[in-house]
């Protein structure tokens, strides 16, 4: 028998509500795959999750775009897209135990990132921000990711993050950001710094 057809709106009410009863069903891959592909019904769904379940949808969903193709400056930007979003729409009181769980989760290398999208979709939230500082402890990366978002993320991605979370938006169209982009104060070893355009020659130049 053929798989019922939903529409998105209902899949994501279905799946994305991550209702923290004993009826929550966490999503297939496929129906992760159709919120994925289509993120502007986000923002329609009040998420009712408890934090512990948000993280695992989380994991799961950071784990579709690390094996992606997309570049890694792009991949950066998903992870702390999809971290601060769902922080977003996290009941108040599931924002701690949501901390506590995608820390313990998540691949060490991602930390930094992780931090910086709770920040970010924490930004206002005093008490969570204090929360977060006092889980990433005295490593003074995960510090910094939480104080200065913009120097884990590159300030290019960081303004584009910020842009797209404070007008409402979800995903905008894929961020021009294939070439690296390397923070103020940071050269890579044999990079040539662009040369800026040599105007075409006008009549009567010599």
């Amino acid at each position: 028998m053929s798989k019922p057809t939903f529409t998105l709106l209902s899949l994501l009410l279905m799946t994305l509500s991550f209702t923290a009863s004993a009826d929550y069903v966490p999503p297939t891959d496929d129906e992760l795959d159709e919120i994925l592909a289509n993120p502007n019904l986000i923002k329609a769904v009040e998420i009712e999750a408890s934090g512990e379940e948000a993280a695992e949808v989380l994991l799961r969903i950071i784990d579709k775009v690390q094996k992606s193709k997309l570049g890694p400056l792009q991949k950066r930007y998903l992870v702390a897209y999809w971290t601060a979003r769902i922080v977003e729409l996290l009941k108040g009181s599931e924002l701690e135990p949501f901390a506590d769980a995608i820390t313990e989760l998540v691949d060490g290398t991602l930390l930094e990132i992780i931090y910086s999208g709770m920040s970010i979709g924490g930004a206002g939230n005093n008490s969570f921000i204090d929360y977060i500082q006092g889980l990433a402890g005295d490593v003074d990366a995960f510090q910094n990711a939480i104080l200065r978002p913009e120097t884990v993320l590159t300030i290019p991605v960081y303004n584009l993050l910020l842009t797209t979370i404070q007008s409402g938006q979800t995903l905008p169209p894929p961020p021009n950001i294939t070439t690296p982009i390397i923070p103020p104060g940071v050269v890579e070893q044999n990079q040539i710094p662009p040369q800026p355009p040599v105007p075409p020659p006008y009549n009567g130049q010599g």
